[in-house]
């Protein structure tokens, strides 16, 4: 904080604060500390979001799904969501074999649930559910979702919200 008010102080002896002097006197005297925190601030954003990547199990990040076909044709399956790292929106895919109550909650990484997306009864088929984490109010991180179904069991996949 010294070097900014430093310069800023410089700045104000050579022109009044807002002239375009003074900007230019301002970014002479702390452009050399601000690219290198600027420089510094961007490498560590990149680590997160590398890590972020790295936890979610490296999933492709293509423009596309990549779809992988289910060991059985109509088996039970939750599927991941695509996008995944995502902001704001994800859709979660899933297929029921039966009918039966069903529970799709989301899990952070110390295993609370943080959201309840649908718990209710549904038909077998395939579903999708469009999923906004600003409406949910869950930050930055990896979480888990779960599908748990009436007779069929339940599955867990890892998601990433980055913001």
């Amino acid at each position: 904080m010294d070097s900014v008010y430093n310069a800023d102080a410089l700045a104000r002896s050579k022109a009044t604060t807002g002239s375009e002097t003074y900007y230019g006197v301002l970014w002479s005297s702390s452009s050399a500390f601000t690219i290198k925190l600027f420089n510094n601030a961007s490498k560590r954003l990149a680590a997160l979001i590398y890590t972020a990547w790295v936890n979610a199990g490296r999933p492709q990040l293509n423009s596309s799904p990549v779809e992988k076909e289910p060991a059985e044709p109509g088996s039970f399956e939750l599927m991941q969501n695509y996008p995944n790292p995502f902001n704001p929106e994800t859709v979660i895919r899933y297929r029921l074999t039966t009918a039966g109550h069903v529970r799709l909650s989301v899990y952070d990484v110390l295993g609370k649930e943080v959201a309840l997306l649908f718990d209710g009864e549904k038909s077998a088929g395939e579903y999708s559910l469009k999923v906004n984490a600003d409406g949910l109010n869950i930050e930055s991180g990896v979480y888990f979702y779960r599908l748990q179904a009436e007779g069929s069991g339940s599955q867990i996949r890892k998601m990433t919200v980055l913001k």
